[in-house]
């Protein structure tokens, strides 16, 4: 009997487990094409800037500050992009399919 309740404690916390990771990936998900429409104008104001900058109209601080922002929104586009794909791996370790998803099966 102790070994069942033990049994479906484990089942009810790798359920839990999945339904964690699978929400994270969602979210994940969802954010990318919002980190790509910012940094799209990043891009654009950076270009923008740099172009004022050439005709005098910028300070080099104004330039430096959209090369930042630009190379911030980069940099949060990589971050949920991996924690996307750290998500899905620990979905596939805990259904037992890691080492089939990466050498392709048979292992």
């Amino acid at each position: 009997r102790q070994h069942e309740y033990r049994y479906q404690n484990e089942m009810d916390d790798q359920e839990a487990d999945l339904r964690q990771f699978y929400r994270a990936i969602r979210s994940s998900h969802a954010k990318v094409r919002d980190l790509k429409q910012g940094l799209e104008s990043s891009r654009k104001v950076r270009e923008l800037y740099t172009e004022q900058f050439r005709a005098g109209e910028r300070t080099v601080f104004e330039l430096l500050d959209s090369q930042t922002s630009l190379f911030s929104d980069e940099r949060d586009l990589i971050t949920n992009r991996y924690q996307a794909l750290r998500s899905q791996f620990r979905i596939l370790r805990a259904v037992g399919m890691l080492s089939q998803a990466v050498y392709g099966g048979g292992r």
